[in-house]
């Protein structure tokens, strides 16, 4: 049998369960940052690395979150900057941009929309 573990490529999908020797930059109480992206513990909505800037001067990752009553926006904005700089994106992003976008999704979450 084969050892996948000293595999250090990135992963091609979420983890399952995530353990902090497994690639994890990151963790929160339910979002972490991995090697493959940002990542809900315990399951469910994932961000790959290459899906990040996905729509973001339109309608970004933090603002879709902040659609999820469930979700807790704050730290998903914590892991989408960790996000940002652990997997070298820093450059392409302002501070004031993600500042502007947690603040919309906070509106938008406290207007029950």
């Amino acid at each position: 049998m084969s050892d996948d573990s000293t595999n250090a490529g990135p992963k091609a999908g979420p983890s399952a369960v995530i353990a902090p020797q497994e690639g994890v930059y990151w963790r929160g109480r339910q979002w972490a940052v991995t090697d493959f992206g940002i990542e809900r513990i315990g399951g469910g909505q994932s961000v790959p690395v290459d899906r990040l800037f996905e729509d973001i001067s339109v309608y970004s990752w933090i603002r879709r979150i902040g659609d999820r009553p469930d979700a807790d926006l704050d730290e998903f904005a914590t892991a989408f900057m960790v996000a940002l700089a652990c997997h070298g994106f820093v450059r392409n992003l302002t501070g004031a941009k993600i500042l502007d976008e947690v603040r919309k999704a906070r509106e938008k979450r406290a207007r029950g929309v």
